[in-house]
C-alpha cells in the first residue's frame, strides 16, 4: 500500500504533467531549445513560402499536454511591431520538460527595417485549460544565414 502511495505521489509530480506552479520559459529553435539572453544575435529565416521569419522555442513545465498550446507573439523595434504570431502548437516531453521548437515569429516588413536592430519579444502561451504564462526578452536581428 505505502509504494503504491509514493507511486502516485510521484506520478503527480511528473514535469510533463498538468500540475501546480507551471514554468515557461521562451527560447530560439528550429529543431532544439537554446536558452536565450538579452541581446543575443538571432538570423532571419527566409521561408518556404516567400517570407522571413525568427525561429522560436517553448520550454514548459506543468502544462497539460494531451491539446495544443496556443500562443501570441509580438516583436518590436523602435516602438513599433514589426514581428507576429498567433501559433497553435504541440511540445513533447524531453528530459522532464516540454518542448517545442520551430514556432515561426514572422516579419511583418521588410528585412531592411529590422537588421542590426533590437527587437523585443514577448510571448504569452495557454493550454486547454486556461492556464496562461507569458515570457520574453530582446533579441539583435541579423541577416540571413
Amino acid at each position: 500500500m505505502r509504494a503504491a502511495l509514493l507511486l502516485l505521489l510521484a506520478a503527480c509530480d511528473d514535469p510533463c504533467k498538468r500540475g501546480s506552479e507551471p514554468t515557461f520559459e521562451l527560447g530560439v529553435g528550429a529543431t532544439t531549445f537554446t536558452q536565450v539572453s538579452d541581446g543575443d544575435d538571432a538570423h532571419l529565416v527566409f521561408g518556404p513560402q516567400g517570407g522571413y521569419h525568427i525561429d522560436l522555442a517553448v520550454k514548459t513545465t506543468y502544462l497539460d499536454l494531451d491539446d495544443l498550446f496556443a500562443g501570441t507573439i509580438e516583436g518590436v523595434v523602435d516602438g513599433s511591431r514589426h514581428f507576429y504570431a498567433t501559433p497553435w502548437f504541440a511540445a513533447e516531453c524531453i528530459d522532464d520538460t516540454q518542448i517545442a521548437t520551430g514556432v515561426r515569429m514572422f516579419l511583418e516588413t521588410t528585412p531592411e527595417e529590422v537588421i542590426g536592430h533590437t527587437v523585443i519579444v514577448d510571448a504569452e502561451i495557454s493550454d486547454i485549460h486556461g492556464t496562461s504564462l507569458a515570457d520574453g526578452f530582446s533579441l539583435t536581428v541579423q541577416a540571413p544565414l
